[in-house]
């Protein structure tokens, strides 16, 4: 029963920060600061993080996992430290073509419906601010 309740735990705690986003959304597209909120926006705030705070308490309860690998498994026989490796080493280069592949999509887009470029291009933007803002460790 652990080990269901183990499994579970991340999906309730999505649904709970589905919850509160979509509560969130739905208030910021709605309504503007004069009108009072209608209750339904404070019961999908309430259920978003009651759905939040069980996950917190299944992660917290839960058994840690054993992991046993059987020694005549295939998968374990892989080793994958020399293309993990490589990819590492370029890693820089890697990103910046993911960059250039990912702008000149978004100019694409933007030919043809600028809007909707400028909305994918927000979260991406949003994750860079993100990123910049944590220092990122030099590990060698």
């Amino acid at each position: 029963m652990k080990n269901i309740i183990g499994k579970f735990a991340p999906y309730v705690l999505v649904v709970g920060l589905f919850c509160i986003v979509l509560d969130g959304l739905w208030i910021v597209e709605s309504y503007d600061s004069s009108v009072s909120y209608p209750r339904e926006a404070f019961v999908y705030l309430i259920i978003g993080i009651c759905l939040i705070v069980i996950s917190y308490f299944f992660f917290k309860f839960k058994e840690p996992l054993s992991i046993a690998i059987p020694k005549d498994c295939e998968a374990a026989k892989k080793d994958n430290r020399v293309y993990i490796r490589k990819v590492w080493d370029k890693r820089e280069e890697l990103g910046e073509r993911a960059m250039v592949v990912l702008l000149i999509t978004l100019v694409i887009i933007a030919v043809f419906d600028f809007r909707l470029a400028v909305q994918l291009l927000l979260p991406i933007l949003f994750c860079g601010m993100v990123v910049s803002s944590f220092p990122l460790c030099n590990v060698s």
